[in-house]
């Protein structure tokens, strides 16, 4: 049975563009067959890397056999993660089919091999691409091996992407890498938080809520970073921007926003005491913080917390009113 099948897959090598249906659910059998001598597999991973290179309209079916294949003989994995690698690099590979072989790469790549390396993450990043496959990316940076400085860098620069959708998925890596990597620059950190409050004032509701857990997240990494008097004075910033955000339009937001004033740790007793009163007291009247309170100014006036907790429980909203008791 295998000679004829491999046979008729030597017809349909490229430069021929087609690879019918039925010849694909042909080849899988073949895979899954306990009884495939090695000779049968390797030669139909030959035919379908030239497939995978070559003019056809079914790149996706021939990454589905090459993760099945990989399934089914693990020996076979360093051969075909180096095939989708050199097929993901291809100029001429089709935006949509880059995420699917990527997909695919990441499953049957061994971690020891660096077929994933930051510099495939930065060849596709900034390749001509679709914003959809550049947001997979930007989500999926955890799957590469990129140095932290570079992802840092390359997710800051993406958060002045024009598509709204690409700076949330830029602002959701920012948040991943805080979590998991240890950032010992404080001028970086703080570039981070900083960016993130630019942010907050988008236009776009999702990539507000992504921009409160990024200024949640690093504002908190940086009042970790330092001590004393400047740990606690941090600490009031991060605490004040969040409730500049109490008020939002959105719902989503507001959520956002009280579910991250929670995770505040620390907060000076006049600050915290504005939060219950409308009035600016003596003590919260004249004070400062760095950040940014409208789109356009960047000082924080510690009066802005004014009855922000009061006004989180009063909501209309039912799930901001459970928010707003969780502070």
């Amino acid at each position: 049975m295998e000679q004829p099948v491999l046979a008729e897959f030597d017809n349909q090598r490229p430069p021929s563009p087609q690879f019918p249906l039925a010849l694909q659910k042909t080849a899988l059998s073949l895979i899954t067959n306990p009884s495939t001598s090695l000779p049968t597999l390797s030669s139909l991973l030959k035919t379908l890397t030239l497939h995978l290179q070559g003019p056809t309209h079914h790149h996706r079916g021939i990454l589905s056999l090459l993760s099945a294949l990989s399934d089914h003989h693990p020996n076979l994995r360093s051969e075909i993660s180096l095939a989708v690698r050199a097929f993901a690099l291809l100029p001429s590979t089709p935006t949509s089919s880059l995420a699917h072989s990527l997909s695919v790469l990441f499953k049957v790549a061994d971690f020891s091999n660096d077929v994933a390396d930051e510099s495939v993450f930065l060849s596709l990043c900034f390749r001509p691409c679709k914003a959809s496959l550049r947001r997979w990316l930007l989500r999926n940076v955890d799957k590469f091996r990129v140095r932290p400085s570079v992802s840092i860098t390359v997710l800051l620069g993406f958060t002045k992407d024009p598509f709204p959708l690409t700076r949330k998925a830029a602002l959701d890596g920012l948040v991943w890498l805080c979590k998991f990597i240890a950032v010992e620059d404080q001028s970086l950190v703080q570039c981070c938080y900083f960016r993130a409050t630019e942010l907050l004032f988008e236009a776009d509701d999702s990539v507000r809520c992504s921009a409160v857990r990024a200024v949640s997240v690093w504002g908190q990494l940086l009042v970790e970073s330092n001590r004393d008097k400047c740990k606690i004075d941090w600490s009031d910033t991060l605490f004040v921007q969040l409730c500049s955000l109490v008020r939002d339009m959105s719902m989503k937001v507001r959520i956002e926003a009280f579910d991250a004033l929670a995770k505040v740790g620390i907060v000076s007793e006049d600050v915290l005491l504005q939060t219950l009163t409308k009035k600016a007291t003596s003590a919260t009247k004249e004070k400062i913080f760095l950040g940014q309170y409208t789109a356009k100014v960047y000082k924080l006036p510690a009066s802005a917390v004014a009855f922000a907790i009061v006004h989180g429980l009063e909501d209309e909203f039912f799930e901001r009113h459970i928010a707003g008791k969780v502070v």
